[in-house]
């Protein structure tokens, strides 16, 4: 199983709001509003989602950013 489809199956069992794989492969699950939850992952550390694979509830869709580039690559769960 690839880290894109363990988040996905994180986000829907455990009804999070938000999944990330960070790049050394540490799976976390938020639950506040996904905005915020985001706003303090980036306040601890400005480059911890790169590299990372992010769930998101509220658009329903899995994406691997690459934070040098500000591209994404989506695959819709």
């Amino acid at each position: 199983m690839t880290n894109l489809e363990k988040v996905k199956n994180v986000l829907e069992e455990k009804q999070a709001s938000l999944v990330v794989c960070y790049q050394n492969g540490e799976i976390k699950e938020y639950y506040q509003n996904r905005i915020n939850d985001i706003k303090d992952i980036l306040k601890e550390d400005k480059n911890t989602l790169k590299g990372a694979i992010i769930a998101d509830k509220v658009i329903r869709k899995a994406c691997s950013f690459n934070t040098n580039s500000c591209r994404s690559k989506r695959d819709i769960c």
